[in-house]
């Protein structure tokens, strides 16, 4: 009887493993010689061989172990996590699919940077996901974006105006208040206040006595009618704007009659 024949599979000792892990490599190509699918990530980088100098040749450095250099992953942790789950699997008929689809997901994610104030424009002229003619429409979104609400914010603010406006409002509600008190302390005692009578009240700290620039009103009774009023944030005779004077007459109000 003849010898049987030797199996035609290499044996266990001659079959090639990755460089960097050391598991089998497989019958699939991961596109890397020597590394495997999960390690194929990375790129196997050497320094430079030295050059001559003036002619002569450089005494060629002592090799160093070889550095790897990580390629451009997705930015977020959960796509650069499942993307390396996914490589730790191997070979799929689905993981081309499954690797474009969450790239194409992070570069949607990392879209939105764009629109942060200021700082969005600038990220994405960084970003290594976009191509130059998305920079370019994102980056013009964004500032158009960040224009049209400064716009808005602005438009909101009061104009000098506007605040003139609401100082003249506030006078006459202060003033209208006290020719109010003028009436009442008229029903009550039969006359207006005096000054005198007028200085005790403000003296008290009562904040209805005092104008916008903490100086007392102005004040003048007769037997008939009380005149409020306030010389402005100037306190002097005159003046415009802010600084113009103020002041309102109130005449007394006509007694009811009993049936």
């Amino acid at each position: 009887m003849g010898e049987p024949a030797e199996a035609s599979s290499p044996s266990l000792s001659t079959r090639a493993t990755c460089l960097s892990c050391g598991v089998e490599l497989g019958r699939f190509p991961s596109g890397v010689t020597g590394l495997c699918l999960a390690c194929a990530a990375r790129v196997l980088t050497q320094d430079a061989p030295a050059t001559p100098v003036n002619g002569h040749p450089q005494k060629m450095p002592r090799q160093e172990a070889p550095r790897f250099r990580e390629l451009t992953l997705p930015r977020t942790n959960r796509s650069r996590q499942a993307l390396a789950e996914l490589l730790a699997r191997g070979p799929s008929t689905e993981a081309s699919a499954m690797v474009r689809e969450l790239l194409a997901t992070d570069k949607r994610i990392s879209s939105f940077v764009a629109f942060v104030p200021f700082v969005g424009p600038w990220l994405m002229q960084r970003s290594e996901t976009h191509t130059a003619k998305e920079k370019f429409v994102l980056t013009w979104m964004s500032i158009s974006v960040t224009a049209l609400a400064l716009f808005g914010l602005l438009s909101t603010l009061p104009t000098p105006a506007d605040e003139l406006a609401n100082l003249h409002r506030r006078i006459d509600t202060e003033m209208k208040t006290l020719g109010d008190f003028a009436h009442q302390y008229r029903a009550e005692n039969g006359a207006y206040p005096d000054k005198q009578t007028w200085k005790r009240f403000a003296d008290r700290g009562d904040p209805r006595f005092f104008d916008p620039w903490g100086r007392p009103y102005r004040y003048e009774s007769s037997r008939d009618d009380v005149t409020v009023g306030t010389l402005g944030r100037d306190g002097l005779d005159g003046g415009s704007a802010e600084a113009a004077d103020f002041s309102a007459h109130y005449p007394a109000q006509p007694r009811r009659q009993a049936r």
